[in-house]
């Protein structure tokens, strides 16, 4: 049996910043991906980076912070394109990024839904409409039947 939350590949970095200034010294200077995996169970979001260098190797990154105050140090000092992707962190996830030079929302300008891509938060389009693949309630069918052209739409079943 897997564990709930395994580690993704990567080193784990203790201390944010520091641990992607070495990897940017190293070489690893372009960034590929920045993003969250949303672990409710375990109270914890885990930020993952992806930096590629120029000679087209990757390498991932990881850190887990608590998922009730989800704040974590601005890479943009480091990483100019990090701008965009913590930018989308705060407004998706709610990860408070200290030191971010432009922290305004970046693609829900006036949603309804906080943080859209937590776990947790219900999608209010698929509150008002079933899902198109649930199972059918017993009793009903799961597809209308098409009618022959020019019947009419309730059939005289009395007589």
């Amino acid at each position: 049996m897997t564990a709930p939350n395994p580690a993704p590949p990567g080193a784990q970095l203790g201390d944010w910043v520091a641990g992607v200034t070495e990897l940017v010294d190293a070489g690893f200077d372009y960034l590929d991906l920045l993003t969250v995996v949303d672990w409710p169970d375990a109270g914890e979001f885990e930020v993952v980076i992806h930096l590629v260098n120029g000679d087209a190797q990757g390498v991932f990154a990881h850190t887990r912070i608590d998922r009730e105050a989800p704040v974590l140090d601005s890479l943009v000092g480091i990483l100019p394109a990090a701008n965009w992707h913590e930018r989308e962190l705060a407004e998706m996830f709610g990860v408070t990024m200290t030191g971010h030079p432009e922290p305004t929302r970046l693609l829900l300008a006036d949603s309804p839904v906080a943080h859209p891509l937590r776990k947790d938060v219900p999608l209010p389009r698929r509150q008002d409409r079933p899902w198109p693949g649930a199972k059918p309630e017993p009793g009903r069918r799961s597809r209308r039947t098409p009618r022959p052209h020019g019947a009419p739409d309730q059939p005289d079943r009395d007589g």
